[in-house]
């Protein structure tokens, strides 16, 4: 909102807008995306030592990253 060519806040960012809500999805798929290839290049060892099975991995990180963002 403009009133007299300045921007007005927002408020309490209820109204957020468009761009910050696209900004905000890519930074966590960005994350997510980033943790799965991180622990998919562990070994089956290394995961089995953290207690997650290969299959689990994205899963997992859905899960991670979808906690950050509702916390």
């Amino acid at each position: 909102m403009l009133q007299r060519g300045r921007p007005v806040p927002a408020g309490n960012g209820a109204n957020m807008s468009p761009l910050k809500t696209i900004s905000e999805k890519l930074a966590a798929w960005r994350r997510y995306r980033e943790a799965v290839r991180e622990l998919s290049q562990l070994s089956n060892r290394e995961l089995d030592d953290i207690g997650i099975r290969r299959g689990d991995i994205e899963f997992i990180v859905r899960r991670s990253v979808a906690g950050q963002v509702s916390a």
